[in-house]
């Protein structure tokens, strides 16, 4: 009887307490720029009057808004997720020295990640590797990070993650590897789910026309085949927002999801059918026309919080939490379904 109990303990136990590749969630922060004065040597280097109202505008935010935020996002979710993503600006950047840099990210680094125990997966901003000395300090502390999140080393910016069944490449998207992306997409077909997780979004924003991902429309028109052609869902950040787009052609589907966690941001939703984009986004700008065709929906909501993917057999979906309440959901939404691909709305 001892013998019989024990196995069924084992039975029910094991489950309970393992990790299940097959449905998980990811806690996703992007945009954090954290921040403080003495990161800023003006006597080393001229800073203009918007830089230094910056440093004083983040340097603010982490005085009041973003340690709770982080802390709640810890509390709630850091010991029941595999793994944790940021999709960029660790800071607010603007180094006067290599040394300045280092300790700018080091800093941060120790802030955000204090208390989290399993892997967290980063990617560079924009505003990272920025400053004098941006590029030499910033890879100084990231690649040992991120040799320790992989448990190999690596030394890129740009690296794979496998996890269960799902593909997640790791890019910078300020210095597209183009070759490097094509290769790592090449075998997407023996994985459930590829994502691709970057710092700036492909599809512009209504807020800008600025092309950054690819920096030009024709590089742009190359990465948006690809990632159709390998139905990837971009993981991204720097527009300051939460966005959920959608792209269909056939059976082949590409999604954008945005994650913002700059704080304070008041709450406020736009949404366009396909036919407004063409209508409302993109009329006056002949040269984003190859967007317009397959392009399914946009939503956006400004605010700033943090994410969290849920990842299972049947769907991706995302819940986006924002001030005030951060310990319930401000939106819910299905990024991807299995059988049907993109939601329609």
């Amino acid at each position: 009887m001892l013998k019989i109990t024990a196995l069924l303990f084992l039975i029910v136990w094991i489950p309970l307490n393992a990790t299940d590749a097959r449905k998980y969630d990811v806690l996703w922060f992007g945009d954090l720029h954290y921040d403080e004065a003495k990161y800023h040597d003006a006597s080393k280097y001229k800073y203009t009057p918007h830089q230094l109202k910056n440093f004083r505008h983040y340097t603010k935010i982490w005085e009041q808004y973003s340690p709770p935020m982080l802390k709640t996002a810890k509390e709630m979710f850091a010991d029941k997720v595999p793994f944790v993503i940021h999709t960029g600006d660790w800071i607010q950047g603007d180094s006067s020295s290599e040394t300045e840099k280092v300790a700018h990210m080091q800093k941060a680094i120790e802030v955000i990640c204090a208390g989290i125990k399993v892997p967290f997966y980063p990617v560079r901003g924009n505003h990272d590797a920025r400053g004098a000395g941006g590029m030499p300090g910033y890879t100084r502390v990231i690649y040992p990070f991120i040799n320790r999140q992989l448990k190999k080393e690596v030394n890129s910016l740009n690296y794979r993650m496998e996890y269960g069944k799902d593909l997640y490449l790791f890019i910078d998207s300020i210095d597209v590897d183009y070759g490097w992306l094509e290769k790592n997409l090449a075998d997407h077909t023996k994985y459930r789910w590829t994502f691709v997780v970057a710092h700036y979004p492909l599809i512009p924003p209504p807020t800008t026309t600025r092309w950054k991902f690819g920096g030009k429309p024709e590089n742009a028109k190359r990465l948006f085949e690809l990632f159709l052609k390998h139905n990837v869902i971009l993981l991204c950040g720097d527009d300051h927002k939460f966005e959920l787009v959608q792209y269909k052609r056939g059976n082949q589907f590409f999604t954008q999801v945005m994650t913002n966690s700059v704080m304070p941001a008041k709450w406020k939703a736009s949404e366009f059918t396909g036919k407004d984009i063409a209508k409302r986004i993109f009329q006056k700008e002949p040269e984003k026309n190859f967007l317009l065709k397959d392009a399914l929906s946009y939503q956006g909501w400004t605010g700033g919080g943090f994410a969290v993917l849920h990842v299972d057999e049947d769907q991706v979906s995302v819940d986006f939490y924002a001030r005030k309440g951060w310990e319930q959901p401000k939106h819910k939404a299905v990024v991807r379904m299995k059988q049907t691909g993109a939601p329609e709305k």
